[in-house]
């Protein structure tokens, strides 16, 4: 349904219920809603709605659900919605508000959600500023308040961790500061998502957050926390959304990564992200023993030393594994052909020796292979051709020889990058180079080919990147190149 919401919507004086959702009206929300005394539920999410919240809606004494969320809501958000005394639910996310939380929502004691995200990732909106009212910290009955994606500032008001029944707190993507209570996980003890992530938070994460055993989303990527994870995390045993990367959390030694062990724990742990902090020393044998449903595991971006634990194979639902930017040495262990489902394998900056191993070319799911700026040796496995979903291959600045597999020339989803510059390559280039007609980028600079371009390179016809430089390759360039309109010269 499209067009504008008719005023005379206001005659129907005898509505309980207005649900107008996912439809396509605009224009403005008729002021003579507020005629509706007996109206209980008004939805009109997902619409094209621009007008203003009418400040006669509070006249609807008995409303108890509002939901006006993914419109084009400007304006304020008017101070008189605190009148209403029976307002269980409160939605108005993803629209563009130009407001402060209107203190007098704190009056609304029989709220219990209050869902004000202006849509975390959108730079198109106009989004609230100010402080959180500590006024909000009255409402006892609140199970959820977020407030992500805005421009929030100062604090999380210190009476907001005294709401028992709270199980979602999320703010994340503003502008606040401040430290976690020491006692958040047991006054908070019915929590369930703890999300504050892209915010400017410090100080240590609360060693009591494991006593939220109900706790399933911790989300606090993006901000400043510092000192050790707390070493018994995972005795809140439904966690299954663990982000913390982009922090200054620290680990050195044995003791410091006992929460790795404590995360055993957790039977349903799915994402875990650790990439972009200051954690050092060696990975605990233990990571192999996490869940058999974890997804992800990042942490790139440390300065983890010793070598990936062969167990790791045992992490069969394993789908992105990024450990770029470590110390890491030893070699790639040969049970890593066994993680079947693994899309994103990084192993960037490290200090891994050996040979990449043939079983590699069992991760047939595999789109995104990083593996360079090693200590690798040896030929390119053709193994390699076997992963038919490859879209980015990345084995530069190591010290791999022979001949370039015609196996991976072949691959038909790589499309991105196929960079395997400053190695020890031999040999000419393979006609078969031809066969890559979608690949962007093709790096083979700073090797030792020889012999003349192929005149099949010009069908590769999507080009925009050719580095061939550095080598050992001779005759003359193929006159057929020039029909490479893709190239950026």
């Amino acid at each position: 349904m499209v067009g504008v919401i008719s005023p005379s919507i206001g005659n129907l004086t005898f509505l309980r219920e207005l649900l107008l959702m996912d439809n396509g009206f605009n224009g403005d929300i008729p002021k003579t809603i507020g005629h509706l005394h007996r109206l209980q539920h008004l939805n009109m999410s997902f619409n094209s709605i621009q007008s203003s919240i009418p400040a006669g809606l509070s006249n609807c004494s008995e409303l108890r659900v509002i939901d006006f969320s993914s419109n084009n809501l400007t304006g304020v958000i008017p101070v008189e919605l605190g009148y209403l005394s029976k307002l269980d639910q409160l939605i108005l996310d993803n629209n563009s508000f130009l407001s402060v939380i209107p203190s007098s929502l704190g009056n609304v004691s029989s709220l219990t959600k209050l869902s004000i995200n202006c849509g975390v990732g959108s730079s198109s909106r106009s989004c609230l500023k100010g402080n959180i009212p500590e006024q909000l910290g009255n409402l006892a009955n609140l199970r959820l308040i977020d407030l992500s994606g805005n421009m929030l500032s100062g604090t999380i008001p210190p009476s907001f961790f005294n709401l028992s029944l709270l199980h979602t707190l999320a703010v994340m993507v503003n502008q606040l500061h401040g430290s976690l209570p020491p006692s958040i996980g047991t006054s908070l003890p019915r929590l369930k998502r703890l999300k504050l992530a892209g915010n400017g938070f410090t100080g240590p994460i609360p060693v009591s957050l494991s006593n939220a055993s109900r706790l399933a989303v911790i989300e606090l990527s993006q901000n400043n926390f510092s000192g050790r994870i707390p070493p018994d995390i995972g005795r809140a045993e439904n966690i299954w959304f663990l982000n913390l990367e982009l922090n200054q959390l620290e680990a050195n030694d044995v003791s410091d990564w006992r929460f790795m062990d404590s995360l055993t724990n957790c039977s349903g742990l799915q994402i875990l992200a650790l990439d972009n902090n200051k954690l050092a020393g060696e990975l605990p044998s233990s990571i192999a023993n996490l869940s058999k449903e974890i997804e992800q595991i990042l942490l790139g971006g440390n300065s983890i030393s010793g070598s990936l634990p062969s167990g790791i194979q045992n992490l069969v639902s394993l789908f992105g594994l990024d450990i770029t930017d470590n110390q890491l040495t030893a070699t790639i262990p040969e049970g890593i052909g066994k993680l079947y489902n693994l899309q994103f394998f990084g192993l960037t900056s490290n200090r891994i020796t050996g040979r990449i191993p043939v079983s590699i070319g069992n991760l047939t799911q595999l789109t995104s292979l990083y593996l360079n700026d090693n200590d690798l040796e040896g030929p390119i496995p053709p193994a390699l051709g076997n992963m038919l979903r490859l879209n980015e291959l990345e084995l530069s600045m190591n010290r791999l020889n022979g001949s370039i597999p015609v196996e991976i020339l072949s691959l038909p989803y790589l499309s991105n990058f196929i960079v395997l510059s400053n190695n020890l390559l031999s040999g000419s280039l393979p006609i078969e180079v031809g066969l890559l007609r979608n690949v962007r980028m093709l790096n083979l600079s700073s090797n030792r080919l020889s012999g003349e371009i192929p005149m099949t390179l010009a069908a590769c016809e999507s080009l925009e990147l050719l580095k061939l430089d550095d080598n050992l390759i001779q005759g003359v360039i193929p006159p057929s190149l020039s029909k490479m309109r893709g190239l950026n010269c």
